[in-house]
This record gives structure tokens, C-alpha cells and sequence, in this order.
């Protein structure tokens, strides 16, 4: 699969040595889409713990949760945080595979960026 880059421009604190602007990639949304697609698919591997026989379509996105749940746990877990009196933050799997990957592919650039850094650094060092 093609990934584009884009230049940017990296300059070390400290040091006042600029370097050349190197590559990172530019994850496209259509890349992004066709991995939750297939993650998707997949659903046996995403089956309620509680509810084996249910497929996990939902995310409860409270800091004391983060639970993962079939729909008939999305009633159940409602109910807890009405009780509670608490507001619910449900999400669908779709969002949070799709916001998981995009913070996975944004990290992947830093980190390719840090790499193309250190190693321009260590040719000027060199020379």
C-alpha cells in the first residue's frame, strides 16, 4: 500500500544546527478506513466477555470504565450510570478503532521523524 509523506522541517533546541526537512508519512483516511474495515470482519475475535454469542458494537469512554460492550451490556451498563447519576459517554467500535488507529499511525510518523533526525544528526556529527 502507497503512503505519501510530506516534508517537514526539524531543527534540534539547543544545538542552533538546522537539518534538511525529511519525510514523514501522511497516513491517509481511506488507509485507516480499510484497516477497521477488516478488523471488523473479523468478528470472532470480538465477542462480548459476557455474552458470548454477541458481537461488541460499543465502548463505555468514562475514565473508571473503559468497557467494552454488546449491546445487551449497553442496557445494562445505561442503567449503572443512571443510578449512579452519572452521564453516560457510550462509543461505537467503529470510533474508537478508527481514533485508535489514527493515534497508532500519528505515533508511527513521530517516531520515524525522531529516527530520520537522529541519524541526520549523527551524519553532521560525522562530518
Amino acid at each position: 500500500m502507497h503512503t505519501p509523506v510530506r516534508s517537514l522541517g526539524a531543527q534540534l533546541v539547543g544545538s542552533g544546527l538546522k537539518m534538511e526537512p525529511v519525510e514523514t508519512p501522511v497516513w491517509e483516511e481511506q488507509e485507516i478506513r480499510e484497516e477497521v474495515t477488516s478488523i471488523l470482519e473479523n468478528e470472532r475475535s470480538l465477542r462480548c466477555h459476557y455474552h458470548l454469542d454477541k458481537p461488541i458494537t460499543n465502548f463505555c469512554d468514562q475514565h473508571e470504565c473503559i468497557l467494552p460492550m454488546c449491546p445487551e451490556c449497553v442496557q445494562v451498563h445505561s442503567n449503572y450510570h443512571q443510578q449512579q447519576r452519572q452521564s453516560m459517554n457510550f462509543k461505537t467500535l467503529d470510533s474508537v478503532l478508527t481514533s485508535v488507529l489514527q493515534n497508532i499511525h500519528q505515533q508511527l510518523g513521530c517516531l520515524q521523524n525522531s529516527q530520520q533526525q537522529a541519524s541526520a544528526f549523527r551524519e553532521e556529527v560525522r562530518r
